[in-house]
């Protein structure tokens, strides 16, 4: 579904409005993040079970909308779809973005509880209280920066990208250095904003970054992408946990550092090489 969604997008945005469209969904995403804990724990005071019950009803409540809401399209025919080289110049930065943003958000989620229950020394309950609104608090932050994003942001996907790994970096090292609850919460909300500048700039970019015949399949990349980080950071993260608590958002950082710079390096080429290897048109083949 968000393949198709994002495919979908992409093909019915220009150039100039490309951003904003992947804007508005990446804060369909995080209002999910706020509404879904909510809704869950509405529901769960009738029962644990039905919050499952819900979760089973929105597909349907999916499925009708877009039979009824959503515009149809005539598709286009390809004998060959166009084949897209995930190592390709010009396209590769966002793959890697995308893959990097999602292995910090699942480490949020996968190891966060834990950490933030040894570091203030709260009860099962109270940890599980204090992530529930530390991620509504990351998800309203995530749906008014990309609410922002897509009235009246000029900034390119590469440097939304760039600003808002650094803000994941920031939010990072409060987490690290900062045993404070009201502290935590700044950081679940610059995280907010971090994320909700990246993934508008990753999947824009990734989608500049191919023609338009390629828009299906590059969605259909960037969703393997986060596929791939819903399998191997919880591994990765519970093991470094084991090692030490700070491995997990120490790791987070390096890696956030490291995109930043491989961003700025590529933003420091020559005008020459940038032409070679162009990263937001729709003429790049």
């Amino acid at each position: 579904m968000p393949s198709s969604a994002q495919a979908y997008m992409a093909d019915v945005t220009d150039e100039h409005g490309r951003s904003a469209g992947m804007a508005l969904m990446g804060a369909a995403n995080g209002l999910g993040l706020v509404l879904g804990p909510a809704i869950a724990g509405a529901f769960a005071l009738i029962g644990l079970i039905w919050p499952l019950y819900i979760g089973a009803l929105l597909p349907v409540v999916a499925f009708v909308a877009v039979m009824l809401v959503v515009p149809k399209r005539k598709a286009v025919i390809h004998e060959r779809p166009p084949r897209i080289n995930p190592l390709k110049r010009g396209l590769r930065i966002y793959l890697l973005s995308g893959l990097a943003i999602s292995l910090c958000i699942v480490s949020l989620q996968v190891v966060g509880g834990f950490y933030f229950q040894v570091q203030l020394l709260l009860t099962t309950q109270e940890t599980a209280r204090f992530v529930s609104f530390g991620l509504m608090i990351c998800g309203f932050s995530m749906s008014a920066t990309q609410g922002v994003l897509m009235k009246r942001s000029k900034l390119e996907p590469q440097s939304q990208i760039l600003w808002g790994a650094l803000l994941l970096v920031l939010s990072f090292l409060i987490m690290l250095f900062v045993a404070k609850l009201s502290m935590y919460y700044v950081a679940y909300f610059l995280f907010g904003v971090g994320a909700g500048l990246m993934m508008p700039g990753i999947m824009t970019g990734a989608s500049f970054a191919v023609t338009s015949e390629q828009q299906g399949g590059i969605a259909g990349l960037v969703g393997m992408i986060q596929g791939i980080a819903a399998v191997v950071p919880p591994l990765l993260n519970t093991g470094l946990y084991q090692i030490d608590k700070h491995l997990p958002y120490g790791f987070a950082v390096a890696l956030m550092i490291a995109l930043s710079f491989a961003l700025i390096r590529r933003r420091a080429l020559p005008q020459k090489a940038r032409e070679a290897a162009p990263a937001f048109s729709d003429n790049n083949s």
